[in-house]
């Protein structure tokens, strides 16, 4: 054993000595290889040995320079991760290069603090550190701060912080008050500076939270990695960048939690008394940040058993909590004067309890708080995590809750105590928007990260293997950084989204003088503040309808608007299918509609002429096209205007399609009037929505629209034009490439000559009897038209052409339908002039073979674009009584809008049917929480009536919009036959009773 032992140490000592040597290889043959992967064209053997050859030495000799500084080096040694890695990798080549930097810094950190001396002092590097996290915060929100007014709640307080209004319970009085302070910024207009608040709390809270880590560990590394991972979670990113009040609820647990550390340590009273008022200023912003006063005081007592035996000294802290809480004297002051959507009852003792402890909610507390009910919530919690934090990023958090339970009771006792509280009572709250609940439990998160990562530190294993400790401190950063530029394009593109302006505008701007508009909740507050704090059309009266008990909404907007026809002109931001069945007319302002008594006879304004008969039967009068460049992800909108020429024998329909050269649709709508609803010579005005299928090309297209009408035996018969055309050309239409990867279930990243990468592959087998498969592209400059040849065991199964491409960059997606037999694919390329054979690049970007494989196609995969917002990418059915079904979704762009998802199960012959409707994830993640790429799972049960005659029945699913109604389509040509509706399954008579 002494021989092994010593043999051992020799060759350590002899590691050390040649470091410089096999570090420098790594190195060398790391940046040959980065270096002959750029571009795209393949590379000869005697090129990439020269190159490698030159930058392994030049690596060994800068190395060797390096070490008569005594650095750690063997943090470079990760660079052999990507330089022996057999296949082309760029995001590994580049996480293996920065988490071999940054374990480079990390692992010499004590040699850079000495030539900072602002760092020596351990409180200055802590206060240094919480100011650099907080400007790059700050600087991190403004530049994808939203630029204007917003809807819902978000609206509200846009509207109430200028006006220093009263928000709806608990009435949020500090946040009004900061809010106002923010209006007199001079900059944007006054929406942008009550978001801009949301920016600066934000930035503060990534601060407090590296400022907590800092008393439990001196080094900067923690406080820095639980900001990263926090200041990019996908929630308090949105909060940060939005006008709301969920961020102040994060930057007081994060202060409360500071304070209460710091109070540990130093245990001086000045943190006891500002505790004191964090927690009065908190509670009264939201009653829930009360919950915190349990594990805060066992961890104050756990630390200071004088606080017990001397009560006295909480006599400061309990009044600076009273100071706190005066600033509820905010709301019955203001209800007094008249403040803007006051409820008048707040100087009263009843009213003012009821608003601030927001008792009209007290039925939704705990509401989920049952052994039957809290798996399915634990299955939700799992799901909203995995959408906050990157999973790996998510599992070192709860390793590290672990490791610091293991090294510090007491700092577990309350980060873990207050991430165990705020999870049961945001998970048993039944509320639409449990991912906003949880802020509080995402400041824990990052807190359990950098406390476990201060905890290692202290590790005896620190010292003794601090290489490896340096770069598990790095990857934990890359983490961080990696999960922020993931999430990055989703909130640029939100940046620059100005769409609840442009809707609440256009609907003042049109609306007739004197109108009534009546508005749902999510419209409502913005048309208030263009009107009452812009000042846009004082004349209209705004009104938001509320539910009312069990009455359905239909029938309370149905009477709202038979109360007021008959005064003034009424304006609805709602459609519902019961509007049908009255005399009105429903006349598209906007995305609203003008309700009208009597039919208008008089051509429209600011349309394109068309004057077009079609069969004698109807007349095309004008269009209107809200654009036409449009992006390959977003929908075209179009107005069109006819007449009936003579009363309507049969039901009309009207359909518009965008065709290409070859005059095959890659969009199309149609909608269907009755044939007795309306008079000879009226004017109609539809609005039809065109969602682009994901398989669109780049380049112009022309929009055509027409009319139908179904025939005594079946079918339908177009109407024709005086010359015989069935259809009308209207305009053309131009589509941009798009300049973000597609979202995709199978990433990779392999490059063939020429420049033409495959970035991803999906399956879908909603059309069972041929699977289709979807390859994802990205086009550099100057690439030629490409064939793509899809082959099984040698056997051509399909093909597909990419067009030639002059951007500088370009991705789109293709799509070939295979034989549903077929399970292995290949996969080769061609020039699509001369046939030539396309190589496949490999690592150093040597040409490999020609054919490639691509991932197995699973049974039931999944891969359907729904409108083109997001994609069903599993369907997981479990028959019985109840069905049981799991619907898996993945958002394929930010999502701006509250959507609702129908499940449908019907007998094949129509004779019966039983829905079930609700908000994703049993309410917690709406859709309007959705950026790109977040995966939802959504979990159903349903029953057909009792009554049922059972044979075999369908299931099938409806995307819709929760306002207007409006439906998003599977976007795949072959189930138009099923209008919006999407099948996910059959099931026999056995399965639906369960005896399976």
């Amino acid at each position: 054993m002494m021989v092994v032992g010593q043999a051992t140490a020799t060759l350590k000592r002899e590691l050390r000595r040649q470091e410089h040597l096999w570090l420098g290889l790594g190195v060398g043959l790391y940046l040959s290889r980065i270096l002959a992967e750029r571009g795209t064209m393949p590379r000869p053997w005697p090129m990439v040995a020269g190159l490698g050859l030159a930058c392994v030495a030049l690596a060994i000799a800068s190395l060797a320079w390096a070490r008569r500084f005594h650095s750690n080096l063997r943090p470079l040694a990760l660079c052999y991760s990507y330089a022996l890695y057999p296949r082309l990798h760029p995001p590994l080549a580049l996480a293996a290069g920065l988490i071999a930097l940054l374990g480079l810094v990390i692992a010499n950190g004590r040699i850079l603090a000495l030539r900072c001396p602002v760092l020596e002092n351990s409180q200055s590097a802590g206060h240094f550190n919480s100011t650099l996290i907080f400007l790059g915060g700050l600087a991190l929100y403004l530049c994808t701060l939203a630029p204007t007014l917003l809807p819902a709640d978000a609206g509200e307080f846009q509207l109430v912080a200028p006006l220093l209004g009263v928000a709806h319970p608990p009435g949020y009085p500090l946040y009004t008050l900061l809010g106002k302070l923010f209006t007199f910024i001079p900059l944007g207009d006054l929406a942008y500076r009550v978001n801009l608040l949301s920016a600066v709390i934000g930035a503060l809270t990534l601060a407090l939270v590296s400022w907590s880590i800092h008393q439990l560990t001196p080094s900067p590394w923690p406080g820095l990695a639980a900001a990263l991972a926090l200041g990019g979670a996908t929630t308090f990113w949105a909060q940060a960048t939005t006008a709301s009040i969920r961020g102040l609820t994060a930057l007081f647990t994060a202060l409360i939690l500071a304070l209460a550390l710091a109070y540990g340590r130093a245990q001086a009273q000045r943190y006891l008394t500002a505790l004191g008022l964090a927690f009065g200023l908190g509670i009264s912003h939201h009653g829930s940040l009360g919950f915190l006063i349990l594990p805060v005081g066992a961890y104050l007592i756990a630390t200071d058993r004088t606080l017990v035996a001397h009560p006295r000294k909480l006599l400061k802290p309990l009044a600076t909590a009273i100071l706190g809480l005066s600033v509820l004297l905010y709301l019955p002051l203001r209800d007094a004067m008249g403040a803007p959507l006051a409820p008048g009852d707040l100087t009263t003792l009843r009213g003012f309890a009821e608003h601030v402890m927001a008792k009209g909610f007290r039925g939704d507390m705990f509401a989920f708080a049952r052994p039957a009910l809290l798996s399915d919530r634990l299955a939700v919690l799992r799901d909203i995590l995995l959408m906050q934090f990157e999973g790996p990023l998510l599992l070192a958090m709860l390793i590290g809750g672990a490791l610091l339970l293991w090294r510090s009771h007491r700092a577990f006792l309350l980060i873990g105590g207050a991430l165990l509280l705020n999870g049961f009572v945001a998970l048993t709250y039944r509320a639409p928007q449990t991912v906003e609940y949880l802020m509080p439990a995402y400041v824990c998160l990052a807190l359990l990260l950098g406390g476990a990562l201060g905890a290692l530190l202290a590790l005896p294993v620190a010292r003794s293997a601090p290489t490896a400790l340096a770069l598990l401190m790095a990857l934990i950063l890359y983490l961080g950084t990696a999960q922020a530029l993931a999430h990055y394009p989703s909130f640029a593109l939100l940046h620059h989204d100005r769409s609840a302006r442009t809707y609440a505008e256009e609907i003042l701007q049109t609306a007739p003088p004197q109108a009534l508009i009546l508005a749902n909740w999510h419209r409502a507050t913005s048309l208030r503040y263009l009107q009452v704090v812009e000042g846009q059309r004082p004349d209209v009266t705004i009104r938001y309808v509320h539910p009312q008990g069990s009455t359905p909404l239909p029938e309370l907007w149905r009477e709202e608007i038979d109360r007021h026809i008959q005064e003034k002109p009424v304006v609805v931001t709602n459609f519902y299918p019961q509007f049908e069945a009255s005399s009105y007319r429903f006349r598209p302002l906007g995305e609203a509609f003008l309700v009208q008594k009597e039919p208008t006879f008089a051509p429209p304004s600011g349309f394109t002429p068309l004057g077009v008969a079609l069969g004698n039967v109807v007349g095309l009068i004008g269009y209107r096209l809200e654009e036409e460049t449009i992006g390959a992800a977003r929908p075209l909108v179009l107005l069109l205007a006819w007449r009936p020429l003579a009363p309507l024998e049969r039901d009309c329909s009207f359909f518009v399609h965008l065709v290409g050269s070859d005059g095959v649709p890659v969009a199309q709508a149609d909608t269907r009037h009755t044939a007795v609803r309306y008079q000879p010579r009226e004017i109609i005005i539809d609005r039809y929505t065109l969602f682009l299928r994901p398989t669109v090309l780049p380049g112009d297209y022309t929009l055509v629209a027409g009319a139908y009408v179904p025939l005594t035996n079946g079918g339908w018969e177009r109407l024709t034009t005086p010359t015989g055309v069935d259809h009308m050309a209207l305009t053309q239409v131009e589509v941009q490439s798009s300049s973000l990867p597609p979202i995709t279930l199978y990433p990779c990243h392999q490059l063939f000559s020429e420049g033409v990468v495959l970035v991803g592959v999906d399956y879908d087998t909603s059309y069972p009897l041929s699977p289709r498969v979807y390859l994802h592209w990205h086009l550099g400059g100057q690439v030629p038209a490409t064939q793509a040849l899809l082959l099984s065991e040698g056997q051509l199964l399909s093909q597909v052409e990419l067009p030639a491409n002059h951007s500088p960059s370009t991705y789109l997606s293709t799509a070939c339908d295979i034989p549903p037999e077929v399970s292995s694919l290949e996969m080769e390329l061609h020039r699509a002039g001369d046939g030539e054979f396309l190589s496949a690049l490999g690592p150093w970007h040597l040409a490999g073979r020609g054919k490639i494989a691509l991932p197995s196609l699973q049974p039931g995969s999944r891969y359907l674009s729904l409108g083109g917002e997001m994609a069903l990418v599993g369907a997981h059915i479990t028959p019985g009584a109840p069905v049981s079904l799991r619907l898996d979704f993945v958002a394929l762009q930010p999502l701006t809008r509250d959507y609702t998802l129908s499940l449908r199960l019907r007998d094949v012959g129509e004779q019966w049917q039983a829905q079930e409707d609700g908000t994703p994830a049993w309410g917690a993640i709406p859709t309007l929480k959705w950026i790109r790429g977040t995966r939802v799972a959504d979990v159903r049960r349903i029953s057909p009536p009792a009554d049922a005659a059972l044979d075999q029945a369908r299931l099938e699913l409806l995307v819709y919009d929760a306002f207007t109604l409006a439906s998003l389509p599977p976007l795949d040509e072959r189930l138009l036959a099923q209008g919006p509706l999407t099948p996910l399954g059959e099931l026999r008579e056995t399965e639906l009773k369960g005896d399976h």
